[in-house]
């Protein structure tokens, strides 16, 4: 009856371990997926802004209203948006 007992329990215990580490992965694996998109979001505004700076310059708008349009359609804040727009005037 006690080696019946015992392997029931190292069963259970195994099994345990294993949905353990199953949740372990999943959680991993989400929580790099989401890392991934957070940081896709990032560098994709990066590149819009950018381009709306080239866009902007292209049309001879000064530097002034683009920091200005930028802010706008953007959120950013001033010193974030003239950061920017020097960087990639």
């Amino acid at each position: 009856m006690e080696d019946v007992f015992t392997k029931d329990e190292v069963a259970k215990r195994s099994y345990e371990k294993a949905e353990k580490f199953r949740r372990d992965q999943a959680a991993q694996l989400k929580y790099a997926a989401e890392e991934g998109r957070k940081e896709g979001r990032e560098e994709g505004l990066k590149e819009g802004i950018k381009a709306m700076i080239a866009t902007l310059k292209e049309l001879n708008v000064d530097k002034k209203t683009t920091i200005d349009k930028i802010m706008t359609r953007f959120n950013l804040k001033l010193n974030v948006a003239q950061r920017y727009v020097e960087a990639n005037w």
